[in-house]
């Protein structure tokens, strides 16, 4: 699940009353589950039901519509590939980190402003090269 904040009071709303501690309701909309939950924002949290990670790096141009799409995308692409063998924890990490990275480029390139789910989506593969 890759959902913003307003998305996550629908899914849980039995947790909305706590949203602003955005690390305790990850924890709890997890817990007992075998579910992965992305809850975007400023700090992505990335959590499951033993492990919360934080994505520390991103760019008020993500806050755009359509931009969820895109990290939605590049977490199915990576499942997609990925071996059995791979959990997949690894591949949702890899796709908010790259999401993340992608956005950062895309806004010192054109301005936060200046990107949208399309623009984005150009600077995939440009994001990969720089590392």
């Amino acid at each position: 699940m890759t959902p913003h904040p307003g998305e996550f009071k629908r899914l849980f709303p039995h947790l909305e009353n706590q949203i602003n501690n955005r690390i305790l309701v990850a924890q709890k909309a997890v817990q007992n589950s075998n579910l992965i939950l992305v809850f975007k924002g400023a700090k992505t949290i990335i959590a499951n039901s033993q492990k919360i990670l934080i994505n520390p790096e991103s760019t008020p141009a993500l806050a755009r519509g359509g931009s969820g799409d895109v990290l939605t995308g590049l977490v199915g692409g990576l499942l997609a590939i990925t071996s059995t063998q791979t959990p997949p924890l690894e591949a949702v990490k890899t796709a908010v980190w790259w999401h993340a990275q992608t956005a950062i480029l895309a806004a010192k390139k054109r301005t936060e402003l200046g990107v949208d789910a399309f623009t984005l989506t150009q600077y995939l593969i440009p994001a990969l090269e720089k590392i």
